[in-house]
């Protein structure tokens, strides 16, 4: 009998995008940058949303009479022109939180027995709603940046655009836990006029640390609850270190609700609702918004 000697066998690594969600309306910044963009800002300049008509001063342009206004003015000599909001670019940030990766299975939570491949863990989820976040902001003209709090690397540029999206696409599958939980996590740059959006477990006080400092800059914050739905276990111990985890965690939500900082989940059935609730704090956000 002849033996056929072993061979080894080769592929090239690949790597897959995350996939995504369409979603309606999403929260934006308040505050816009640039001279021109799709937003409507709450200054007056060049744009489209009517601020007010009023008498003509040096600084107006001719092309904002308003001829019918002007023709029921009792002076002739009076020139009336519409005043009207300035346009611009908003801004967002999402943060990962992939300190660690936890699946549903908390057997697999003490690292000796692997994920498994058919189920998604909390980096599984926090990709898919940052990429369903992100293409939804670009989509609307904002510029979007990416920070991965695992890899400490600096801030993905914001920008806007279908390069830019596949760019913020290629980060987030790349994006892994690196050694063991930092529990110092220091913020990243980001831009004094940006939303922040972070992608978070909640399972330690690192992210309720990571917001204060965030809220702190002036920045308004959004977290996305990417821990998976946890399957019953039969173990006492388990079950009672899962009980005091979950209360723990509970109350940190708790604590952030009652500071008006939203905590969106996206495990299981809640994913369906999370478009609901994302549309429900824009429109709440866009009622209390003060012009002068």
């Amino acid at each position: 009998m002849t033996y056929t000697p072993a061979s080894t066998v080769t592929s090239d690594t690949k790597v897959v995008l995350p996939t995504f969600i369409p979603l309606g309306l999403v929260p934006e910044s308040r505050r816009l940058r640039g001279l021109t963009g799709p937003a409507t800002s709450r200054r007056s300049g060049e744009g489209f949303e009517l601020r007010d008509v009023h008498p003509m001063l040096p600084s107006d342009s001719r092309r904002r009479i308003d001829w019918r206004v002007t023709a029921r003015q009792p002076q002739e000599d009076s020139m009336w022109v519409k005043g009207t909001y300035a346009t611009g670019e908003a801004v967002a940030v999402l943060i990962v939180d992939s300190r660690d990766e936890v699946g549903p299975d908390l057997h697999t939570w003490r690292g000796t027995v692997p994920l498994r491949v058919d189920e998604p863990t909390s980096l599984d989820l926090a990709r898919h709603a940052a990429a369903s976040i992100a293409r939804r902001l670009i989509d609307s003209g904002n510029r979007v940046g990416l920070a991965d709090l695992a890899t400490g690397r600096r801030l993905l540029t914001p920008g806007t655009g279908r390069h830019h999206l596949n760019r913020l696409l290629y980060a987030l599958a790349l994006s892994a836990p690196v050694g063991s939980p930092r529990t110092r996590v220091r913020p990243p740059q980001v831009p004094a006029d940006a939303i922040v959006y972070l992608f978070s477990t909640l399972l330690d006080d690192e992210s309720l640390r990571l917001v204060r400092q965030l809220r702190s800059a002036g920045h308004e914050v959004l977290i996305v609850d990417t821990l998976p739905e946890i399957r019953p276990v039969a173990e006492f111990n388990m079950e009672l270190a899962w009980r005091i985890t979950s209360a723990e965690r509970t109350a940190r939500i708790r604590l952030l609700t009652s500071q008006h900082i939203p905590v969106i989940a996206w495990a299981g059935p809640a994913r369906t609702l999370a478009s609901q609730r994302f549309g429900a704090i824009r429109r709440a956000s866009m009622r209390s918004r003060v012009r002068p």
